[in-house]
């Protein structure tokens, strides 16, 4: 009975890997791609050499076996926008005096017509990058989220080339581009056929909410009878206490403009599982005033490896214990050194001093009542080897018990904790309304049919 019970719950089970990543507008190389996603989905090497196990997983005697891929591999990325050599433009479009600066005497001095010439191209070339890369964030609505590559050059086109050659028995179910941000989920060829109902929605919450520098995609898809949804999102940025707020209220929009269609729940509550990846941006927030002395401790705390104290002051765990945002999500504790804001060039974690040093690149889940133990994360780190941005991307492996064989109704048919969808929806609300909410509702359930 118990082998019956194994083999049942093994047929049953889904690997789902979950990369963020912060491409920084460069275009990554080859070899940081390959050391932020496995070859061919490779679970097993990954987790035999990562340098931070999850010691719950081998704990509750859970293992994998030598040859585990993972089934659906989800890349949420941000600030995934740039220019390549094939578009004839430089990628550092930042200033138009970039390159003179570069240049040496000689060239600068250099007043010749074909020195003229060269430089106009260059001029030119760097103002139609800003102009191009302003038109994809500003139009970035629903009606052009699933353009196709070569009608946004050669970045989509490059990237893809990147994952695809790094997942050569994975295929392509969502690839999504909105302003500067990107979501891909890919399955396992042999389960494509399995794949059902894919939904993709999108929010900006940029300036004015128009802009789509900031806010989220969001897909949906089903599986072996579960309903999964997955949100990359980009919320504002900078320190902060309005920011902060900010922060909470971007995910509050998201959830609530992205849901599915035909359906009054927001995107928290139309799945059986839901995973958020992204560049959240919340920060490290210390009690004190001076910037450097907040600087040094942190950096202090990281040499020590103190984890448990960096956590104490994680403006996501505070945010979640008071239910300002993301209500009943969990996530796992950040054993490893702050993600931002580190030094683009080197494979170590050498931060700016203009920055408190933060993990500000997170992933997050939470599934339907009575589902709760049927995901169990066995993988979290950083990729330090990955060195073109100014973030370290992260994954997050999950070994997740589908409802493959069981009478399981769709999440829209199951009687709900209403609570968590109020409280997300709070947090664009006034303090004195939340406090109010939370001291008065107690628990309340709501059956759909």
């Amino acid at each position: 009975t118990n082998n019956r019970k194994m083999i049942d719950t093994q047929l049953r089970e889904l690997k789902v890997l979950i990369c963020s990543g912060n491409i920084g507008n460069t275009e990554p190389t080859a070899t940081g791609m390959a050391q932020w996603l496995p070859h061919d989905g490779d679970a097993a090497s990954i987790v035999a050499n990562t340098k931070y196990p999850r010691k719950s997983f081998t704990e509750e005697g859970s293992s994998l076996s030598h040859d585990d891929k993972f089934d659906i591999i989800v890349i949420g990325m941000q600030e995934a926008t740039f220019y390549t050599e094939k578009d004839e433009r430089v990628s550092n479009c930042d200033s138009l005096i970039s390159d003179d600066e570069e240049a040496s005497d000689e060239e600068r001095n250099d007043t010749s017509p074909s020195r003229k010439r060269s430089n106009d191209k260059k001029a030119s070339s760097n103002v139609y990058a800003h102009v191009a890369n302003t038109y994809r964030s500003v139009m970035a609505t629903e009606d052009h989220m699933q353009q196709k590559a070569h009608e946004y050059g050669q970045d989509t086109r490059l990237l893809k080339d990147l994952v695809s050659h790094q997942c050569p028995s994975h295929k392509f179910v969502v690839d999504t581009l909105r302003g500067e941000m990107r979501l891909m989920i890919l399955v396992r060829r042999e389960l494509v056929g399995e794949i059902e109902d894919v939904e993709v929605k999108g929010v900006n919450t940029g300036i004015g909410s128009v802009l789509a520098n900031k806010g989220g995609i969001v897909a949906f898809l089903t599986i072996r009878r579960t309903r999964f949804c997955f949100l990359t999102a980009h919320l504002e940025a900078h320190e902060g206490r309005s920011h902060y707020l900010a922060r909470c209220a971007n995910l509050a929009n998201i959830f609530s403009g992205a849901r599915e269609s035909n359906t009054r729940l927001d995107a928290t509550l139309s799945a059986h599982h839901c995973f958020v990846c992204g560049d959240l941006n919340f920060r490290l927030n210390l009690p004190m005033d001076n910037h450097e002395d907040r600087h040094k401790r942190v950096c202090q705390l990281i040499t020590e490896k103190k984890w448990r104290k960096l956590a104490a002051y994680d403006e996501l765990q505070d945010a979640i214990t008071k239910a300002h945002c993301l209500a009943e999500f969990r996530m796992l504790q950040c054993n490893f050194p702050p993600t931002f804001k580190v030094t683009k060039g080197l494979k170590e974690f050498v931060y700016n001093p203009k920055r408190i040093p933060s993990y500000t690149d997170r992933i997050l889940w939470k599934s339907a009542p009575g589902l709760k133990d049927n995901v169990k994360p066995f993988l979290f780190e950083p990729c330090a080897d990955f060195d073109t941005s100014d973030h370290k991307p992260i994954r997050g492996g999950f070994m997740i018990i589908t409802n493959s064989g069981k009478e399981t109704k769709m999440p829209a048919q199951r009687s709900f904790n209403v609570r968590s969808s109020i409280t997300n929806l709070l947090s664009t609300q006034s303090t004195s309304c939340r406090r109010s909410f939370e001291s008065n509702v107690k628990v309340y359930h709501l059956t759909l049919s």
